[in-house]
């Protein structure tokens, strides 16, 4: 299979393209990738050609036990390591698909993040800037690439 055939591929393009056209509609200018290969980020934007930003897209409902959602602890170490290179501000999207909500904050302003399991960490919804909710188009569009294997109950 591909790796753009894969579902939660799928639902990630349409996180990044909700968040590609907020950022177009606050003046910024969007960068994406077009190596097909694995990648420190989604994408890069610019303003006024004097700022640039770096940021990833996390499509996926929070945490069904906390009010909290994470990153693949490994992603979350290359951020830290591309701004400490290149001192870019780096900023996190998290496009929540079952409550609808969109959160961001830049990496530099979180505060650490706990450790869910040996593979992820998190944050907790607090700690990070809630800027807009989904459509019900959107939300719609998102559920059709559901890959969750047990039910969206939070607590």
């Amino acid at each position: 299979m591909a790796w753009s055939d894969k579902i939660e591929v799928k639902k990630g393009d349409i996180g990044e393209k909700i968040i590609q056209e907020y950022l177009e509609q606050k003046g910024w200018v969007i960068y994406k990738p077009v190596t097909k290969k694995a990648h420190w980020f989604d994408n890069m934007a610019t303003r006024n050609k004097k700022n640039i930003i770096a940021f990833d897209v996390k499509t996926k409902a929070r945490l069904n036990k906390i009010a909290a959602t994470g990153i693949e602890k490994k992603h979350y170490l290359d951020y830290k390591r591309f701004v400490s290179d290149t001192e870019i501000p780096f900023y996190l999207y998290f496009v929540d698909d079952k409550e609808g909500k969109v959160y961001y904050r830049l990496l530099k302003d979180l505060p650490e993040p706990f450790e869910l399991n040996s593979t992820t960490v998190c944050w907790y919804l607090e700690d990070l800037k809630y800027i807009f909710s989904l459509t019900e188009d959107q939300k719609n569009n998102l559920s059709k690439f559901d890959n969750r294997n047990y039910k969206f109950n939070p607590v």
